[in-house]
């Protein structure tokens, strides 16, 4: 559970870019994300400036994606491992932070293990999905590479 956390919470941190589309209706984000559960359902990366998009979903070991996520309203979130765990050790459940910034254009999350903050770009967000970003610099062989994380979660009840 503890790698698995660090390498979503690792991933999350490895996504900022865009701007915030709303959905139009008349619920706030936060009552959105509080609502029910959220699972991932789509990861992808990109090399900001280039047409080239990676579709990483299939290489997250299936034992993360079985994973969910239930933000409280008072600023909480469970992360849950699902019907398997990665670690058979590893507990079922732990709890973490976030919050809305910056007129709900991002989303910050606190990992419940290393209590590092993730600053995610808020794309969009509405009953259906949630989809996040984040930019950030990669060392590849000597040479500094930009990527762009986008992690889509679906909405679960």
């Amino acid at each position: 559970m503890k790698l698995g956390k660090t390498l979503f919470f690792g991933s999350l941190i490895c996504l900022a870019i865009a701007a915030c589309q709303k959905n139009g209706t008349s619920q706030s984000d936060e009552a959105i994300l509080t609502t029910g559960k959220w699972q991932v359902s789509d990861a992808t990366v990109t090399i900001p400036g280039t047409a080239l998009i990676i579709d990483v979903y299939d290489s997250i070991p299936s034992c993360i994606r079985d994973n969910f996520y239930a933000f409280a309203a008072d600023s909480t979130v469970t992360i849950d491992e699902g019907a398997t765990k990665c670690n058979s050790a590893s507990p079922q459940t732990v709890t973490g932070n976030w919050k809305l910034l910056n007129n709900n254009t991002q989303l910050q999350t606190i990992d419940p293990i290393s209590g590092a903050n993730a600053n995610l770009t808020l794309v969009e967000i509405n009953s259906n999905d949630m989809k996040v970003q984040d930019t950030t610099t990669y060392n590849y062989g000597g040479l500094n590479v930009n990527v762009t994380a986008t992690v889509t979660f679906k909405h679960i009840n």
